[in-house]
């Protein structure tokens, strides 16, 4: 229960999430496009001095993302646009399509607040922006091409800042400390929870195809929900709920417990539990079918273990270890879209617990209006 302290320099993660490439993309390509088309009036200036304008209308087709030679921990985006070009030269005027390739160099940062940690991309600089002209702007192309290719890099970079690529908030997962390890076939954030314990997250070294996968050592999960019930409190005859072992798999779980009583002479029971496992969305449910009792101290009074489980103290600590320890955002809003993470495969018969899932965008329907104060009639 003792807080560790801060951490060593020489710190090994006893968490990771690991998020694939094209988890990595979709999750990028989402922040850019948040704002809507890249938008803007730029002027330009034609022969004998005419003014005029170019008004481009661009959305963001397709991104590709590589670790990036500026730094270490860098990330190379590649963007390509299209859309269509007003534009007016004096009296004349008319449209024509655009196609762009910008390349980004992104900073990877994991930024500490009192809310917790997130892990943000930062651009560091334009490595690339051409534009394509089609035919139809060929009587313009020569006034308007070079601000439009500085338009359109500056334009992206703007966007794109900063990006939040994951978050932690601490009452969710208390971490020590975070770093992000870009690979080639995704990216990589490595954790160390608030957890006492000296075990090392040992992680599958191959990366997620698809979606994210969660590791945590199984001793740090313990360790954090210990900590969860025993700040909770005792539940009923002063008893406090420690777990002391589980087993988890998509369908069933095992947990070893065991029940403390903390004032008087003091005792403790121990029992070994198992149960269902219903996964929802990214909500896991534990429900409690059998128990047996393992051992007790001297003196120790017989206690109902179901209806202490039934205060959910124990099986709501590891549910939240499990369920808020996930990438990104849970099934959050942000404008007219929505972000959904979801739960796919459980795995916690070795040392290590696995989550892995999916974190997906999708048009969000449109909020309800609170129906006003009824008038009163006259």
């Amino acid at each position: 229960m003792a807080d560790p302290g801060p951490a060593p320099a020489d710190w090994k993660p006893d968490a990771v999430l690991s998020l694939s490439e094209a988890q990595l993309d979709a999750i990028l390509a989402e922040a850019l496009r948040e704002g809507g088309a890249l938008h803007q009036d730029l002027p330009i200036k034609g022969p004998l001095g005419v003014k005029g304008t170019v008004t481009p209308n661009l959305v963001i087709d397709s991104l590709a993302l590589s670790p990036s030679k500026a730094c270490k921990s860098c990330l190379a985006v590649d963007a390509e646009l299209s859309g269509d070009v007003g534009w007016t030269l004096g009296p004349a005027r008319g449209t024509f399509p655009l196609t762009a390739r910008i390349g980004l160099d992104t900073q990877l940062d994991a930024v500490r607040s009192d809310e917790g940690w997130e892990v943000r991309a930062v651009p560091e600089d334009v490595r690339k922006a051409e534009v394509d002209i089609g035919r139809a702007g060929s009587q313009v192309k020569a006034v308007a091409e070079q601000s439009l290719r500085e338009w359109v890099g500056e334009a992206l970079e703007q966007r794109s800042e900063p990006i939040v690529l994951a978050s932690f908030a601490k009452e969710e997962l208390p971490l020590r400390a975070l770093r992000v390890d870009p690979r080639e076939s995704g990216l990589r954030v490595e954790m160390l929870t608030l957890a006492n314990s000296t075990v090392a997250a040992k992680p599958m070294s191959a990366m997620p195809t698809e979606g994210w996968r969660l590791e945590i050592a199984r001793e740090s999960l313990l360790a954090i929900a210990k900590r969860t019930s025993f700040e909770a409190g005792p539940v009923s005859h002063d008893v406090v709920i420690e777990p002391t072992g589980i087993s988890l798999t998509e369908n069933r779980f095992d947990l070893d417990m065991r029940l403390w009583r903390i004032k008087g002479k003091g005792w403790w029971r121990d029992y070994h539990t198992e149960g269902d496992v219903t996964i929802d969305g990214a909500r896991i449910q534990l429900t409690p079918t059998e128990v047996e009792e393992r051992g007790k101290s001297p003196g120790a009074v017989l206690v109902d273990p179901l209806a202490a489980l039934g205060h959910g103290v124990i099986l709501k600590a590891i549910e939240d270890s499990l369920e808020t320890s996930l990438p990104g955002i849970h099934k959050s809003r942000t404008g007219a879209r929505l972000a959904e993470v979801r739960i796919q495969e459980v795995d916690g018969t070795g040392a290590m617990l696995r989550l892995g899932g999916s974190l997906a965008f999708k048009d969000a329907p449109p909020v309800k209006k609170k129906p006003g104060p009824a008038k009163k009639k006259p």
